[in-house]
């Protein structure tokens, strides 16, 4: 009971555990008395343990609930752990402001027999005060020996409390050695400790107030042979079955052998026998051991076609999957348990096995239908309406090592996987779970009602209705991690304590990352190159450059590159006809024709000195937002995803999401001809080279291999020093546009003046560009436009109108875009400025 008393430090201001759920494995009732685990609990939060006195909750504990158990669930320094048959303790604490508990016990005695009143139910509970309440939560937590009285008892609770989520599992033992534990404490109604420890009945908890609880059910099922249709059959018996016709069920394969017999109709028995034969020895000797038949749930006909696909669409089971609890030798007969389902004529049925490989192929199907359903209601309220705080999984007992091929630990890692920002993952292996078939989901066909599944695992998420923030460890610390990785502008800059050094006309003198460098140790006889992290950037630029070289090695070893040159040959082959690349020097000169200040808006997620500059950002929303105004020549895409939170994906998401043919201008710090490659296969109709970043003859070489690509050049320039080096080196028509930026480059801020861009506007190095490369060559400005305020009237229109007069054709827009549609007047203006 050691382990009880490590738990974590209270945050401050919650000096109280609402609720504390613990998990004890069995193996102890042999060793300690199970009357010992509450009070060892309430002391350990409470400091009362000696040396862990330091981290304690002064409050205690308010309310405990749990049971023993043949296996634990649980979290262990960030990570899920399942432990089987061993000994090992859980503790679970639970802050919930806002949240109305109440614990209870009742034994099988106390439980109404057949039909009764909502009142009847709610008053042998406890729970009276609770009735007519809909946003209840019901955890349960029977003893195997409840198993008698639970029929009525689910029943009872699907009548007192109909539409609240009610779910659980029934505490186990690792052997007949040991006896099964219910746990319950009330600190404001138990004064005896001797009711802490409880030997039958069922103990649970009702939460109400700012709490939700979203459950699944996962039978870790395989559909095998034919759908059936019931021909004869009443109550809870299939009498006799016949075959579906090829083609009417949901994407079963028909026998092998054609037989015109296998049409007739037979008993249902005899049907599974005849399927028996045609499956693989394993399956055969599954349903051999344990008949499950699947009934169709109401209103399936002409649903998706296979249950796997309905619950990766979060549409929920297409089948109701049960053991046959006894069979008539003479007729053939199976009789499903009592009350499970009302047999008719009509109805469809499935033989159904259970395998690993079902199950995982289930779970992935299961959870992909929730992250579906969670995308969908965010995209229909604007922000994640269930932000689950912990997951409590609970197996039944043939699952796990056994169902999974002795691998430990894969549900609770695959939920780790689907849920990474979750920071608690807890719960057991028990003697059956509690819940309806298809919990939360959205299935208007599913049978909503309470059972028990004798095979089965159970997820309850648990979240905040009003959408708390939630404190992670986990999360903190791998943002932490991040942070240190990608080097933060800001604390790069905090971190210089020297200013970059400069060559004699002002410009930053930028090193490349040394990957060879290292100092030699010895071990024993070996000697070791081991790396040696001495060199620190000079400026964020220089950085920035560092880790995008990081970025782009890390990618090589995934693809090499001959591979992603064979992906872009067969992309331009099999291209279809008007997909082609899109242009966007053409809409450029028509604005400037048309004397219009083209803007071309930025999807960005963050800015590196503002931060995040959206609270959702959806690419796909933003491109066809943009796109519906009108009004502008093309979209800008930022895919970096070191400083601007972008993603490859998102070039193609805002390619694919515009109709209007609009072409994608695509921003990064590109080094390396690799990374062109990899956005010629996204759909880039142009793309962004930073000068200062690139040396001439690189610079060259980068123009080159996007124009062999099918992709136009954007050139971005801070200084007039720059402008020069273009007019030196690049021949006319390498480049089809060129960006003057307010960035500064040493520290990644921004000129808030302005100036910098009017300056190169005005200076004599660009005039040189124009008479080498043309005047048709568009120029456009970036940093802050639609922000910085400039001209005789200090205002946003102001400067916008001197960037015009000084020859810039239009502007690339990120933060100020986002403000178009504010009430303030300054965003009227510009507003009214781009729409005229």
């Amino acid at each position: 009971m050691a382990a009880l008393r490590g738990l974590p430090s209270a945050p401050d201001g919650s000096p109280t555990v609402d609720l504390a759920m613990v998990t004890v494995s069995s193996v102890y009732d042999t060793e300690y008395s199970p009357s010992i685990v509450v009070p060892t609990l309430i002391g350990a939060v409470r400091g009362g343990g000696g040396d862990e006195a330091a981290n304690y909750y002064r409050g205690g504990v308010l309310h405990v609930v749990g049971a023993t158990a043949a296996g634990i669930v649980s979290t262990k320094e960030g990570e899920p752990v399942e432990s089987e048959g061993a000994r090992g303790a859980s503790v679970t604490l639970a802050l919930l402001p806002d949240v109305r508990i109440r614990t209870f016990h009742l034994e099988n005695e106390d439980v109404p027999e057949g039909e009764c009143s909502a009142e009847e139910v709610a008053y042998a509970l406890g729970l009276k005060d609770f009735v007519e309440k809909q946003a209840l939560s019901l955890l349960l937590l029977p003893h195997p020996a409840f198993q008698s009285s639970m029929s009525d008892f689910l029943e009872g609770l699907d009548t007192a409390f109909p539409g609240c989520d009610k779910f659980g599992a029934s505490a186990s033992t690792v052997s007949s050695l040991s006896r099964a534990r219910l746990f319950r404490h009330d600190q404001e109604n138990d004064r005896d400790r001797g009711t802490n420890t409880l030997t039958v009945g069922c103990v649970g908890v009702v939460l109400e107030g700012d709490v939700q609880v979203r459950t699944m059910i996962s039978p870790g099922v395989r559909a095998v042979g034919p759908v059936l249709r019931v021909v004869e059959g009443s109550g809870s018996t299939v009498g006799v079955v016949v075959q579906e016709p090829p083609g009417t069920g949901e994407g079963e394969k028909p026998d092998v052998v054609e037989d015109p017999k296998q049409y007739w109709p037979k008993p249902t028995l005899a049907e599974a026998n005849r399927v028996m034969k045609l499956l693989s020895d394993d399956d055969a000797a599954f349903m051999r051991q344990a008949l499950l038949i699947g009934v169709e749930q109401s209103g399936m006909v002409g649903s998706s076609p296979s249950d796997l696909e309905r619950l990766s669409k979060g549409l929920g089971h297409r089948y109701a999957v049960y053991q046959v609890a006894s069979a008539g030798m003479k007729t053939g007969a199976v009789t499903l348990p009592l009350g499970s389902v009302d047999v008719s004529p009509g109805m469809r049925l499935r033989f159904f096995v259970r395998d690993g490989e079902g199950a995982k192929d289930e779970m992935k199907a299961l959870w992909s239908g929730y992250k579906k359903q969670a995308l969908e209601e965010t995209f229909a309220t604007g922000a994640a309406s269930f932000n689950p705080t912990a997951c409590m999984l609970m197996p039944t007992l043939d699952r796990g090592t056994r169902l999974f091929r002795g691998k430990a630990g894969y549900e609770s890692q695959s939920i780790a996987t689907y849920l990474p920002d979750v920071p608690s993952i807890f719960g057991f292996f028990s003697n059956g779970v509690i819940g309806t078939l298809d919990g939360t989901f959205k299935n208007p066909d599913s049978i909503q009602k309470t059972i028990l599944h004798g095979s089965a695992s159970c997820y309850a998420l648990f979240g905040s209705r009003t959408r708390r923030p939630v404190y992670s460890a986990k999360e903190l610390e791998r943002d932490e991690e991040e942070q240190a990785a990608t080097k933060n502008p800001s604390t790069i800059a905090a971190s210089l304590t020297e200013a970059a050094p400069r060559d004699d006309d002002g410009e930053l003198i930028l090193r490349r990352r040394e990957i060879h460098g290292g100092r030699a140790i010895s071990v024993s006889t070996v000697q070791w190159s081991v790396a040696d992290r001495t060199a620190t950037p000079t400026s964020v630029l220089e950085g920035f450059m560092w880790d995008k070289e990081t970025e782009v090695d890390r990618l090589r070893e995934r693809v090499p590159l001959a591979n992603l040159l064979s992906q872009v040959k067969l992309s331009k082959t099999t291209q279809e006809e008007g997909k082609g690349q899109r242009d966007l020097v053409g809409p450029l000169r028509e604005a400037r024709t048309a004397g219009r200040f083209a803007i071309v808006p930025e999807c960005k997620r963050i800015d590196p000195t503002r931060g995040s500059l959206r609270r959702r950002y959806d690419v796909r929303f933003l491109a066809r937002s943009f796109e519906s105004r009108g009004i502008f020549p093309a979209l800008g895409v930022n895919c970096d995803g070191l400083l601007f939170g972008g993603d490859l994906e998102d070039v193609e998401t805002v390619r694919g999401a515009t109709a209007s043919a609009l072409p994608v201008l695509v921003s990064d710090l590109l080094l390396y001809p690799y990374q062109l490659y990899r956005l010629a296969l996204r759909g880039a109709d142009a793309v962004i080279l930073v000068a200062a970043a690139l040396p001439a003859k690189d610079l060259s070489y980068m123009a080159k291999i996007a124009k062999s690509l099918g992709m136009q050049t954007v050139l971005t320039v801070t200084s007039d020093k720059q402008i020069d080096a273009v007019v030196e080196t690049l021949k006319p028509g390498t480049i089809e546009c060129i960006i003057l930026s307010n960035r500064i480059q040493e520290d990644f801020s921004i000129d808030m003046t302005g100036v910098q861009a009017i300056r190169m506007l005005q200076g004599e190095a660009l005039a040189r560009l124009k008479s080498v490369h043309g005047d048709d060559v568009p120029i456009l400005v970036e940093g802050r436009v639609g922000v910085i305020k400039g001209g005789e009237e200090n205002s946003i229109r102001g400067y916008v109108k001197e960037l015009q007069d000084n020859g810039a054709w239009g502007a690339v827009v990120g933060e100020a875009i986002t403000k178009l549609d504010d009430a303030t007047d300054e965003n009227s203006v510009l507003r009214d400025f781009l729409q005229n």
